[in-house]
Formats: C-alpha cells, structure tokens, sequence
C-alpha cells in the first residue's frame, strides 16, 4: 500500500510539474511575442464597442468612436457583433489599449485549466492530454487575439465541467450556459444537446431538480439576449447576422459538400487522425458529448460561411474556429487513443515518444508566434503610417479594409467610414470645408484573391470633385491628400 501511494505521489507530482512547465514555456512565449496589434476587423469592432460601452451607450451614433460592423435602424447605428465580448474587453481596457491582448492569454489559461478539471473528471490523468490543448495550434493562434471564439469556447469547457460534475452544479453549468449565448448567439445550440438529455434523463427518473436547476439561469439569459435582440435588432429573433438584415441565406444543404471538405481535412490532419480516433475512446462515450459533436458539425456543415486564410495550410490550420466549442471533448478523446497506444511502447521508447511529441507542440507554438508576429508588425506600420501622416482634428476618411487600422484612442481624429458611392457623397457633403480631410483605402488578400476597398464609382467621384494627392503608400495602402477643385 506505503509503495502504490508513493507511485500516485510521484506520478501527481511529475504530471503537475509538466504541465507548469508547458504553461510556463507558452506564457514566455506568448510575452516575447506579444501582439504589438490586431489584424481581424472583428477585434477592431470588439475593441471599439468596448470603449463604446465605456461611455455608457449601446447606440453608436451618440459617439465620435469609429466602429467598424454597423447596422442602421429606423431609429439607431448599432453593432452586428454580440456585445458580451466587449462587456469583458472593458476591464483591460483600463489598463491601456495595449494591455487587451492579456485577454485572449487569460482566457486561454483558464481553458486549460477547466479542460484538466474535466480530464480529471473523466479519470484521464496525462498531462500529455492537456498539453494537446494547451498547443493546439488553432488555439494558440486565436489566443493572441481578441476574438469571441477562446473566451466563448473556455466558458463552455466550464459549464461542461460543472454539469458532469458529481457533486450536481447543475446551477453553475446553467449559468455558464446561457451565459455564453450574450458572447456568440450560435452558443444557443451548445445548450441543446445538454438540455435535452437532462429533460429525458428527468422524465425517466421522475426528478426534475437537476433540470430546474440547469434551465433555470439558462431560461433567465436566454430572455435577457432575446430582450437585448428586441432593444437593438427590432425582434427577439433577430440578431445582426440574421437573413434579414444579412441579405443572404445563412444556412443551406448546398453548402455541406464545400464545408466538409473544408473540416473533414481540417480536423484529421492538424492531429493526425483526431477526427476517426477520438471517437474509439471510452472516457466521452456519454450521450451529451456525442450529441454535441454531432450538432455543432452539422450546424457548421449548413452554415453559408468559413474562415478562409491566405493560404491553403492555414486554411486547414486556422479556419477551424467556429468548431472550437467540440475541439476539447475531441480532444479528451483522442489523448485518451494517443496515451493508451504510448502505454503499449517500453518504457524506454515511450518516454523517447512523448518527449518528442511535446517538442513537435512547443516547436509549433514558437513558429505560430514567430509567422503571426510577423504578419502583426507589417499591421502595425500601416497603422503608424495613418497616424504620421494625418494630423489631429483632421477628417479620415477609411474604408472597410482599413477599418482595424483606426481607433479613437489611437488619435484624435474624426473617422468616417463609407460603405458604397452614396454613404461617401453624404459624408464629403457634410464635412466642414476647413478641416484637412484624408482618405484611406486599401487592398487585401483574402481566400487567395485581392479585395480593393474602394469601387470605379468611387473613385471617379472623388477624382471629378477632389485634387487628390498621394500622401504615403506602404504596401497595399495609399493614404489620399483631398483637396476640393473649384466650383
């Protein structure tokens, strides 16, 4: 007995020791390259709705504050984005805009630490297990921003937690539920596969504490979103992605051929073959977290849109987001295959296994870091470029593709974005005559195709009515010197 508790001593002791060496080699990482900026307009308008917010309005026009993702209603300008992401941005804003890409790090160590709370839960002991998460290469790229996904995903690793718990906090994971739908409204189908085991589970046993529990804060947030919807949107139903006010059909049969074999790949080759193994393992055979597997890849699989990288390997690599929610059960599961087939190596070859195994993911994590870096800092000169050459109190004028290059805080400058020929006409018309007025525009790269910012309509309106003077190009940007030609 003395000899088999040493062993679970030295084991507890080994496994706590590899996985705060992991955590400590990527929080140095994560510090050596921290994000000088961002370079998604999805965390331009998530950091620009959080100072929004700051001023105590959800309305956008009653704020100077350039946000990019707007929808018009009858009576306001209001965000596309669920405001729960800049709702928990606002803390580290405080701190200096510099100081939110702690976020996305914070957010990601709290996955991880969740995800061996649930290991544990699953009597999955190997830190290898955890490592897996904590370098999953998605995952490290994606915590270097301050997009919704790490966040959202963490909170359901914890609400998972709470609800397989055997202690029954059922409450907490209800919580946490529903809590996640104010951060991305598509979180509602996470609560689903829960919710209706629970109802059946209920029924069967004639117990219904456990459903009241769980349905009960999930009941109270999904009001509250269905409320916030109404404020905003015009409709409980509706949301800023919604087809009515998307202009396209946001979920189709004919899109699933084009996303599975965007996913499929995706899945088994970032993890060899995690897709097919994560299935053989016994720890995730319970119903819920096969139901939500299920779900979330058939939701995604109808679902009009990707993510689409310069590249066909980053695709592969990256453009896994919107599956992040079900990465963590797939992979409990395929640690459980991957540490199950090392145990049958000696142990010679199984310590020589794992470790090069850990290199491979550190190596990773390094080189996500490195190329994103990089990327970061060829962002971060066109944003100084705008700032170095427009002066305070002018008006800068910018289009969708420079969006994440302006923010309030960065200079005080009034923004102006324009959407098409008729928004920039309304906005030149009403700009005071003394006011210096620049123009921003460039071409991006997206899906291996160059996207310009600015239509031929627009740029025969401003050469017919402006002298337009090249100021700074770097890149694929051109900032515009524009001075009225006479009557």
């Amino acid at each position: 007995m003395t000899n088999l508790t040493g062993r679970r001593l030295l084991a507890f002791i080994q496994a706590n020791v590899s996985l705060s060496l992991g955590i400590g080699f990527y929080t140095v990482v994560y510090f050596v390259y921290y994000p000088p900026i961002f370079a998604f307009r999805d965390e331009s308008a998530y950091l620009s709705m959080a100072f929004v917010l700051r001023q105590g309005t959800v309305f956008l026009e009653q704020t100077a504050i350039p946000v990019l993702g707007t929808m018009v209603t009858p009576d306001h300008v209001v965000s596309l984005y669920a405001l729960g992401n800049s709702v928990l941005l606002i803390p580290f804003t405080f701190l200096g805009w510099e100081r939110i890409f702690l976020y996305g790090l914070m957010c990601h160590l709290v996955g991880v630490m969740y995800f061996r709370k649930l290991a544990l839960l699953f009597d999955l002991r190997s830190p290898l297990i955890v490592l897996l998460y904590l370098f999953f290469p998605a995952g490290v790229f994606f915590s270097r921003t301050i997009m919704s996904d790490i966040p959202s995903a963490t909170i359901f690793i914890a609400a998972s937690y709470y609800y397989f718990h055997p202690r029954s906090m059922k409450r907490i994971s209800g919580l946490l539920f529903g809590a996640n739908v104010l951060l991305r409204a598509t979180s509602l189908i996470l609560i689903v596969p829960f919710g209706l085991l629970l109802v059946v589970r209920s029924v069967r046993e004639r117990r219904y504490s456990d459903l009241v529990r769980f349905m009960g804060p999930v009941v109270v947030f999904l009001v509250a979103g269905a409320t916030l919807n109404k404020f905003l949107y015009g409709g409980f139903f509706l949301t800023g992605y919604s087809e009515a006010y998307a202009g396209v059909t946001n979920f189709s049969v004919g899109n699933v051929m084009g996303n599975l074999a965007h996913y499929l790949p995706s899945i088994m080759l970032v993890y060899p073959l995690m897709f097919p193994l994560c299935f053989f393992a016994r720890s995730i055979r319970r119903p819920e977290i096969i139901l939500s597997i299920l779900t979330v890849f058939l939701f995604y699989s109808l679902y009009y849109f990707h993510d689409q990288f310069g590249g066909r390997w980053t695709t592969m690599v990256f453009g896994t987001r919107f599956l992040f929610p079900i990465f963590p059960f797939m992979l409990l599961g395929y640690g459980e295959v991957v540490t199950g087939l090392l145990e049958r190596l000696g142990r010679p070859a199984r310590r020589m296994a794992t470790m090069s195994l850990v290199v491979l993911l550190a190596s990773t994590c390094l080189v996500i870091n490195h190329r994103h870096q990089e990327a970061l800092d060829s962002q971060a000169l066109l944003k100084e470029a705008i700032y170095r050459e427009t002066e305070d109190g002018s008006v800068v004028i910018y289009d969708g593709n420079a969006a994440e290059l302006v923010q309030m805080v960065w200079g005080d400058r009034i923004y102006v974005s324009h959407r098409d020929l008729e928004s920039l006409v309304d906005v030149l018309d009403d700009v005071d005559p003394r006011r210096k007025v620049y123009l921003v525009t460039r071409a991006v790269d997206y899906a291996g195709e160059v996207v310009v910012g600015m239509s031929r309509e627009e740029e025969a309106y401003l050469a017919d009515r402006f002298a337009k003077t090249l100021v700074s190009e770097v890149g694929r940007m051109f900032i515009y010197d524009l001075t009225r030609k006479g009557p």
